[in-house]
């Protein structure tokens, strides 16, 4: 195969692979070090909105702003680490034994209820 092919999926795979962290990490990246948009599409020589639209994943730098953003990126997070991720809960090797619920006292049995014929439509109960 020739070098052009190659070159030529190399810079495929070069367009399609940024290197970059997640939109969602740019943002939490810029905001903990307090930049606004601007302050970095100032600094990277471009306009604000692109800033924004990295930050939300409606857009990706071009390969001649990448290599920059993403030095840039780098170093904020050097500077201010993802916070910790809680450990999931190891799921037990082997099955435990089903833990069985206490019995409960039966319930009382109903009681008889008994109509007045004396009082139309009212209902007694008899209690025991």
């Amino acid at each position: 195969m020739s070098d052009e092919l190659f070159d030529s999926v190399d810079a495929l795979l070069a367009a399609v692979s940024t290197g970059l962290p997640a939109p969602a990490e740019r943002k939490r990246l810029r905001l903990a070090a307090g930049l606004t948009p601007a302050q970095i599409a100032a600094a990277l020589r471009v306009n604000s909105t692109l800033v924004v639209a990295w930050e939300d994943g409606s857009a990706v730098p071009g390969p001649d702003i990448a290599p920059a953003y993403t030095r840039l990126l780098e170093g904020l997070a050097a500077r201010f680490p993802a916070p910790e991720q809680p450990a999931a809960t190891p799921i037990p090797a082997t099955p435990q034994a089903p833990v069985q619920a206490p019995e409960q006292p039966a319930a009382p049995a109903p009681q008889p209820v008994m109509l007045d014929h004396a009082l139309t439509g009212v209902i007694k109960v008899a209690i025991s």
